[in-house]
């Protein structure tokens, strides 16, 4: 179940679309159904671990009190997993609205709709006014899964009569029964008239023209350097690898970290990529990856420090952070677009706005999570400000970090897919032309090598991680 989760939670949205596709069509009906099928794996895995966390005093307590197989799940088990539980809820909010744009391409109606078309007639500030509306829709309900997850109504003072204690859910009844029917006799309770709406689209417009025309120059020199520097010489690097030495040095880091499972699982899904005959383009695939997690690592480890050793610097981060984890993917494509143009820049780009939150939270997590008793042992020592960081925070803190690293990775693979839009040559573009030509068997070995690239890091990156915890003495 877990191996079937991670893969389902690998594969790329485009991925999806294919099989739905094909038996389905286009509209609404689909659109719903790879949605599901893409927003159900956080939830199955977050109930997995949810549940098997339930400390064995609590099960023991039920049992004790002679509760059924029923009622220990519904009366026991749910209840004590619920923060959990409403965890991958929150996760299950975020894939679904992130699927809200994605799902246009096969004619779904609504938001990502009006985006998608905003973006193909470059109307940008109409684009990002949608794109707003969605990131206000994904706040308020992450903001309400979040303060369900935390209520603990089982420890508060429980009035003795009914109406008492559903007062909020009698509340709103009686705000729809009045509502409702005013509706049909005033539209104006329905739909807000026009002419009370107020657009920024021109104001968005004039901005990323004046940007545009500002930085265009010092954008071009930077983006000369960055092709003939760093693109072009991963890239002949990446491309110039055989298959048998990447397998070889990648199956030894995965039998050094976790043994010969660990190796025989990497092994045999890097031959299962060199076999399907998608190996050139899945290595250009990594190097996009690569480059963007590169420049990830150097963006986001100073911000997460900062945000680590400053109140308000974390919570104006933090709001940032919420702010783009929200956006649609597809809105950034528009400033990177006017910005640098189409091609492999602007793609990674693209990828590093939208990859880079988890390297923050994690790294800014991982060095505030660090025990206070030690920093003081440290400091006690005789530590300067140089080596607590090096000696002590960071090598603490890494085991968090690397799975900031797995987060970014994986959101990484998910954009560069969309990337495709704007003139990649990796996977993302065979997935676009199998959707575009019906040919599922293309598009899902096209998405399965991407769900193998996410699968082969997160398990190399997770037993990492689990070494330095053992190391450190907090496994």
């Amino acid at each position: 179940m877990v191996v079937l989760v991670n893969l389902m939670q690998s594969i790329p949205h485009y991925a999806y679309f294919l099989p739905v596709v094909f038996f389905f069509g286009i509209g609404l009906a689909p659109g719903a159904i790879a949605t599901i099928a893409f927003a159900t794996p956080p939830m199955a895995r977050c109930a997995m671990l949810g549940l098997k966390r339930v400390p064995a005093e609590v099960l023991e307590a039920g049992s004790m009190c002679g509760t059924t197989s029923w009622q220990q799940l519904v009366k026991v088990e749910l209840p004590s997993a619920r923060p959990t539980l409403m965890v991958g809820l929150n996760q299950v909010i975020m894939q679904t609205l992130g699927m809200v744009v994605i799902a246009s391409l096969i004619g779904v109606k609504g938001l990502g709709y009006d985006l998608l078309f905003s973006l193909q007639n470059l109307k940008l500030g109409k684009a990002l006014e949608q794109g707003l509306a969605i990131v206000v829709i994904a706040i308020v309900l992450d903001r309400l899964s979040q303060a369900y997850a935390v209520e603990t109504p089982w420890l508060r003072h429980r009035p003795a009569h009914w109406a008492a204690r559903h007062a909020h859910g009698l509340a709103a009844v009686f705000a729809l029964a009045i509502l409702v029917p005013l509706s049909a006799t005033w539209p104006i309770v329905q739909t807000l008239p026009s002419s009370w709406t107020l657009s920024t689209a021109a104001y968005w417009d004039d901005s990323i023209r004046a940007v545009t025309d500002g930085l265009y120059g010092t954008l071009t020199v930077v983006k000369n350097f960055l092709v003939v520097y760093v693109f072009l010489p991963i890239k002949k690097t990446y491309q110039d690898l055989p298959w048998s030495v990447v397998v070889l040095v990648l199956g030894t880091v995965g039998f050094r970290l976790g043994g010969w499972r660990l190796c025989a699982l990497v092994c045999a899904m890097l031959l299962a990529i060199a076999s399907s005959g998608y190996w050139e383009v899945t290595m250009l695939t990594v190097y996009l990856v690569t480059v963007s997690i590169i420049l990830c690592i150097a963006i986001g480890v100073p911000v997460g420090f900062l945000a680590s050793r400053n109140d308000t610097a974390n919570r104006v981060i933090g709001v940032w952070c919420d702010t783009f984890q929200t956006f649609p993917s597809f809105v950034y494509l528009i400033p990177v677009v006017m910005l640098f143009k189409v091609g492999d820049v602007a793609a990674v780009m693209a990828v590093v706005i939208w990859a880079v939150i988890p390297m923050i939270r994690y790294t800014n997590l991982g060095l505030r999570g660090v025990p206070a008793d030690i920093v003081e042992a440290a400091t006690s020592m005789g530590c300067t400000s140089r080596q607590l960081f090096w000696r002590v925070r960071l090598p603490l803190a890494l085991p968090e970090m690397l799975l900031g690293l797995n987060q970014t990775i994986m959101f990484a693979l998910f954009m560069v897919v969309i990337a495709a839009l704007i003139g990649t040559q990796d996977l993302g573009r065979e997935i676009m032309l199998a959707l575009s030509y019906s040919d599922i068997g293309a598009g899902l070995v096209a998405g399965l090598c991407i769900a193998f690239i996410g699968i082969i890091s997160d398990q190399l990156i997770g037993q990492w991680s689990h070494r330095r915890k053992q190391a450190l003495g907090i496994a």
